[in-house]
């Protein structure tokens, strides 16, 4: 430290810069820590809905044989003797 840095506050100014700095360098690493999550999490969120919307496609067709079977095979009842 020089006998006229408190004069020209250089000592701060490089504090300032410096803290400047390390902060720039946390938010850039939140922000990127952020991106990952979310994109993580959007494609669970994906991966979900598919696996969902293959079980409901599945669950609707054997709920729909179950509801209308089609159509009844003929009754196989014997006819009245004829005399």
């Amino acid at each position: 430290m020089g006998l006229f840095d408190i004069f020209t506050g250089d000592p701060v100014k490089k504090a300032a810069e410096q803290q400047q700095q390390y902060l720039t360098g946390i938010s850039n690493q939140i922000q990127s820590g952020i991106g990952a999550a979310q994109t993580r999490g959007i494609d669970a969120l994906q991966s979900g809905q598919g696996s969902a919307i293959g079980a409901l496609q599945g669950g609707q067709a054997t709920a729909r044989r179950r509801v209308d079977p089609g159509p009844s095979p003929p009754s196989r009842t014997p006819s009245p003797p004829t005399t």
